[in-house]
């Protein structure tokens, strides 16, 4: 009769013969674990419970905030509120190329061609709907906000706002690096997928099969003002551009798995990049008339009832 431990060895050298040449594989237990993440994050961790996991989270924030502000880290409103909208690493390279204080990091003012990225769940109301569990749908939903915030700011983009079902990111403020559009589009893609699995997990805990599954994703271009939204205030901020119109006027002919550009996007990207969308026809615009657009996707087949 094999051991356990036989059985798992096996497992470990097939598991190792199917590596790409080059790669090593090791095995931890969880025990294991918790101490790399203590030793690596100068926290006590006992087991993966809640509390851990929230004492971890805390610890692994913390770090994210030394490496973002350096000694000048302080846990404050502003640090968090930047933290929130930015990724740790890229508020970093915005202090070190010269944005040094909290306050200088996103400023009001005017910034050019920035990219607005919109992606809204499909379907949602009648996933909810037919969810009998609302936990299932605070799960599905934390887990859809947690992915597509994490996608975008490691994208190099600013989380804008969540409004229900949806998220905003805005790529080039407060400046642009180098490749943004392309980033843009390449994040766009990523929310794509991250829809797909979170319609597909929360497709297996309810009984009545759902129409679409997925996200529409829209994605204009256009001047930003940054402002106040209080005074001297620099942890409430928001945008308003002519952008962000277009951007919600897109995403309602977007269908689900799709990405629908602005014209001027498009011309903006590689003909690489272009060879991959299609012109759409003319889209009536509430409020802004008729608007040349193009598309692309979807990468997958429809999912249907």
């Amino acid at each position: 009769m094999e051991t356990p431990w036989a059985s798992g060895r096996r497992s470990s050298a097939c598991c190792a013969e199917a590596l790409r040449p080059g790669l090593a594989l090791e095995i931890w237990d969880e025990r294991h674990l918790l101490r790399l993440l203590g030793e690596r994050f100068d926290v006590s961790l006992g087991t993966l419970g809640e509390d851990d996991l929230l004492a971890l989270r805390n610890a692994v924030d913390h770090a994210k905030g030394a490496h973002a502000f350096g000694d000048g880290f302080q846990s404050d409103l502003l640090q968090a509120t930047l933290l929130w909208h930015l990724a740790f690493w890229r508020v970093r390279r915005l202090r070190e190329a010269g944005r040094s204080q909290p306050r200088s990091i996103l400023p009001p003012g005017l910034c050019r061609d920035v990219v607005v990225l919109m992606a809204d769940f499909c379907s949602y109301s009648s996933y909810v709907r037919d969810t009998r569990d609302e936990a299932v749908s605070r799960r599905a939903l934390t887990s859809f906000t947690s992915m597509t915030r994490h996608r975008i700011v490691n994208d190099s983009g600013m989380l804008y706002q969540f409004a229900g079902d949806s998220v905003v990111g805005l790529f080039g403020v407060p400046e642009a690096p180098p490749g943004y559009l392309e980033q843009a589009v390449e994040c766009a893609r990523g929310l794509v997928d991250i829809g797909a699995s979170v319609a597909t997990e929360w497709q297996r805990q309810i009984d009545q099969v759902q129409a679409a599954a997925g996200v529409r994703v829209s994605i204009a271009l256009g001047d930003l003002q940054v402002l106040s939204l209080r005074p001297l205030s620099r942890t409430h901020m928001g945008v308003i551009g002519d952008s962000i119109n277009l951007a919600a006027r897109l995403n309602t002919v977007s269908a689900c798995d799709e990405i629908v550009v602005s014209n001027t996007l498009y011309q903006r990207l590689p003909d690489t990049l272009r060879a991959e969308f299609q012109e759409l026809p003319p889209v009536e615009a509430k409020n802004i008339g008729r608007i040349r657009a193009w598309k692309l996707g979807p990468r997958r087949a429809p999912v249907g009832p």
